[in-house]
């Protein structure tokens, strides 16, 4: 992950990396899931996110968040509301996935010490609570894959952040804003 589009483009690239993200998932769930992006309003700004929906009921199975700069502002309403609604997930039959793909600002809390990195993925299962899968990466390291949950009957869906941040990379041409010259 380029540093510099935490620093300079991330109101471009978070939204671009959302979609990019459900259409990555998007094949492996029809035709009994799909993913979809949601907002919720706070005071600070709008935030985005995915939902994984069972199409046969309509129900959330699973919330895709990629954390943004005012998740992790400490002391912010913004860190203040996502960690409400982030407890309101926890204490719900809804699996979550949170992408931290920032280098700034608080982690999320945790219960164990994190192992060293400077991206993570946490995923978070409904039936193994309070256990959670931690994925983390160095800078310079490529991003991994990480299971998306789904029903208990149906097989983990694959996200694989590395390819989608290189599909995000090449279609908004960030490379035009990240050159040195």
């Amino acid at each position: 992950m380029n540093p510099k589009i935490e620093e300079h483009l991330w109101r471009d690239f978070h939204p671009n990396m959302l979609v990019s993200m459900q259409a990555w998932l998007q094949p492996q769930l029809l035709p009994r899931y799909a993913a979809q992006i949601e907002a919720r309003i706070g005071r600070e700004q709008r935030e985005r996110y995915l939902t994984i929906v069972s199409l046969s009921n309509r129900e959330v199975v699973t919330v895709i968040e990629l954390l943004s700069p005012a998740n992790k502002r400490a002391g912010s309403d913004g860190r203040r509301e996502y960690l409400r609604k982030r407890e309101q997930i926890l204490q719900s039959a809804v699996h979550l996935v949170e992408i931290d793909l920032l280098l700034k600002g608080e982690r999320l809390p945790t219960v164990e010490p994190l192992p060293a990195g400077d991206y993570y993925a946490f995923v978070s299962r409904s039936e193994c609570r309070p256990a959670v899968e931690v994925y983390y990466w160095r800078l310079n390291e490529p991003m991994p894959t990480i299971p998306v949950p789904l029903l208990p009957d149906d097989a983990d869906a694959l996200l694989n952040l590395q390819a989608v941040y290189e599909e995000v990379l090449a279609r908004a041409r960030y490379d035009v804003w990240l050159s040195d010259s």
